[in-house]
């Protein structure tokens, strides 16, 4: 499976609300995500080639954003891809 077609099944998720492509990455929306949460608002993921990246975020994360980082996770896990906490 190629890297475009891993990112196609990431962002066709249930968890995922909008994938957008900008210069060579493809930022991950999620879908669940709450406005009293910091760690909701500040989250950053996205894939770059064979890679998916979380970004650290300030703040404690909802529980339906924990829910879409795992399924985010578990999907790239699944389809050979590293998922990278930093």
């Amino acid at each position: 499976m190629t890297n475009e077609q891993a990112t196609k099944i990431i962002a066709s998720l249930p968890e995922v609300a909008k994938a957008s492509a900008w210069n060579d990455r493809v930022y991950i929306r999620l879908a669940n995500l709450s406005k009293n949460s910091n760690g909701d608002r500040n989250l950053k993921i996205w894939i770059k080639g064979d890679t998916v990246t979380m970004e650290p975020y300030k703040g404690y994360l909802s529980d339906g954003a924990s829910a879409g980082v795992a399924a985010i996770e578990a999907a790239a896990e699944k389809n050979n891809m590293k998922f990278v906490r930093l």
